[in-house]
């Protein structure tokens, strides 16, 4: 459902100037909430697992020399002449 932000239906929160449409009250702000929380919490230990394991993989793949560098000259090709028509 498409909705024209001219609608009499929406106003324009003084704040920030967003369109809103309604609001959530009792039961509904607090299952809001409360899902809102969970999505925070889940991706907390998804990147509490990241470090841990980053952290692990460092530990067995930590090199004690540095790295080589290698350089790779690459030479521009040679433009052919412009053909006169």
């Amino acid at each position: 459902m498409l909705v024209s932000l001219d609608h009499p239906g929406i106003v324009l929160w003084a704040a920030t100037g967003a369109p809103v449409m309604g609001r959530l009250s009792g039961d509904a702000v607090e299952r809001m909430n409360s899902v809102r929380a969970r999505i925070h919490a889940e991706a907390d230990i998804a990147a509490e697992r990241r470090s841990e394991r980053r952290k692990a993989r460092g530990a067995r793949h930590r090199r004690t020399e540095p790295r080589p560098v290698r350089v790779e000259h690459r030479w521009p090709r040679r433009r052919r002449p412009a053909t006169s028509a």
